[in-house]
């Protein structure tokens, strides 16, 4: 029972020392504490299945009481007459109440908030994810200041910002004070002495910080905010120096290692949310997502096939060619009358006495998970990746964010900002009712020709979209999230007109 503490940190651990040094002693963890059967799990460590039931019953009142449901959180209802009728427990606050009293960093933009649900969460784990010179970064050093200020656009706390690229840019966040209209008014704007900073150089020394340095800075400092810039950066350097060294001999082992480096990492962020009431934002990069690895579409049209070719086309399809092939290979003699559909034939072979091993016919549909390719992770990475959800357009330039899927289950929140570039004239009428930046429409030649300096000047544009997140619903199919740019004071949302 190692993890004890980690799962219940106030648990009574002098109580049940003896119990718990042969749990530790037989590698018995919380979990198997609950879930194995009391009788088989007494005769693995040799106690008294007494002592025992008594320490899971513990055990058991101290996880309910963490969750809301122990006596001193729980209201008892009476009124229930269905089956089963007795007291029943109940949460004293429901879920709108939770999230009157959710705290919320601002983005410090009206439009960018309203897609975020008001904010950053704080008790969360939040990713956010792009392309290098997307625009992670600028939207990181917003919420730096950000959380400095008081309700209801931050925390009045200060922040944390772990690097393991780069220094932390104070130039870029004085000119964001100085200019930003919600921060370079106030009486005591948000101040550069109230963001910690601090470096990663490798792996070794992030596990270091995050697990012993990090948790208690974050109590002693009245932390609000973590920003770790990126969190695939050294996993990603350590994963290329592993594969130089040892080629794919041991590919498949690092990768397994990796895996459970990412849930340590993610255990202990999480952790440290929930603990102190902050939001932990971590920067991740992306890589290109090739068309090929998408899962092809499913276009089968179910009501005019019947059921083989419904589940299966491609085996009822390699059916019927079978069926012509066989047909003509057979040479019936006129002796014997024409075999039922129900008997098998053999085709006359003057080489071979073995029949011929017959067709293969499935009574059932075969496992969908082999056939149907909307059950694949490349099919279903559009929904959680933020790229790729809308089968309505031809989407290009498709990103998948590092780090797999592993740690994709330790964030709550994933934040994805698109960029993409828009080839406008160098110089034309503002006036002009032309929407330049629609791609689809045939735009008429440049004067000095094909390619010429006219059509030169290139525009980014950039959104911002939830894929997932636990305090609010993530951004509609279809729609590319809230438009934003960089300007001097940070990032703010561009206005539809």
């Amino acid at each position: 029972m190692t993890d004890l503490l980690d799962v219940l940190p106030a648990f009574p651990v002098e109580e049940y020392s003896r119990l718990i040094t042969a749990l530790e002693n037989n590698l018995v963890t919380t979990s198997d504490l609950l879930t194995l059967d009391v009788v088989e799990l007494a005769r693995r460590v040799q106690l008294p299945i007494l002592d025992l039931k008594h320490l899971i019953t513990t055990l058991r009142s101290h996880l309910h009481e963490s969750y809301g449901l122990g006596k001193s959180a729980v209201s008892v209802e009476t009124s229930y007459s269905g089956p089963g009728k007795g007291n029943k427990l109940t949460l004293t606050r429901d879920g709108s109440q939770l999230a009157a009293e959710r705290l919320l960093i601002s983005s410090l933009d009206d439009s960018i908030d309203t897609a975020l649900g008001g904010g950053i969460a704080t008790g969360y784990v939040t990713e956010v994810t792009g392309e290098s010179g997307a625009g992670k970064t600028q939207f990181l050093l917003t919420l730096l200041l950000a959380v400095q200020l008081p309700a209801p656009h931050g925390l009045d706390r200060g922040a944390i910002y772990i690097s393991t690229e780069h220094v932390l840019p104070t130039q870029r966040l004085q000119t964001i004070i100085t200019s930003h209209p919600r921060i370079k008014d106030l009486e005591s704007p948000p101040s550069l002495k109230r963001v910690l900073s601090i470096q990663l150089p490798d792996l070794e020394a992030q596990d270091h910080i995050l697990a012993y340095q990090l948790p208690v800075a974050v109590r002693s400092q009245n932390i609000g905010l973590v920003v770790i810039d990126s969190i695939a950066a050294n996993y990603r350097a350590e994963t290329e120096a592993s594969k130089n060294k040892d080629m794919e001999k041991t590919r498949a082992k690092t990768l397994a290692v990796r895996s459970a480096d990412l849930v340590k990492t993610g255990t202990l962020l999480r952790k440290i949310a929930v603990e102190n009431d902050c939001a932990i934002v971590v920067a991740n990069q992306v890589s290109d997502r090739f068309e090929q690895q998408m899962a092809p579409r499913w276009t089968v049209d179910t009501q005019r096939l019947p059921l083989a070719q419904e589940v299966a086309p491609d085996l009822a399809a390699n059916k019927e060619m079978q069926d012509k092939r066989d047909n003509a290979s057979r040479i019936p003699e006129p002796s014997q009358p024409q075999s039922s559909p129900a008997t098998m034939s053999y085709p006359s072979s003057s080489t071979s006495s073995m029949p011929k091993r017959p067709l293969m016919t499935y009574d059932r549909p075969p496992s969908p998970t082999i056939l149907d390719p909307r059950l694949t992770l490349d099919y279903q990475m559009r929904f959680f990746t933020g790229w790729g959800d809308d089968d309505s357009v031809d989407q290009k330039n498709l990103k998948t964010p590092a780090l797999g899927l592993t740690w994709t289950n330790q964030i709550a929140c994933r934040i994805a900002i698109i960029r993409e570039s828009t080839f406008v004239p160098a110089a034309h009428d503002p006036t002009s009712e032309v929407d330049y930046s629609n791609k689809s429409m045939t735009l008429p030649l440049a004067e000095t020709g094909l390619g010429g300096a006219d059509w030169s000047k290139k525009r980014w544009q950039r959104w911002m979209r939830v894929a997932f997140a636990a305090w609010t619903q993530e951004t509609e199919e279809g729609d590319r999230g809230v438009e934003f740019e960089i300007w001097s004071g940070g990032i703010r949302s561009i206005k539809k007109l």
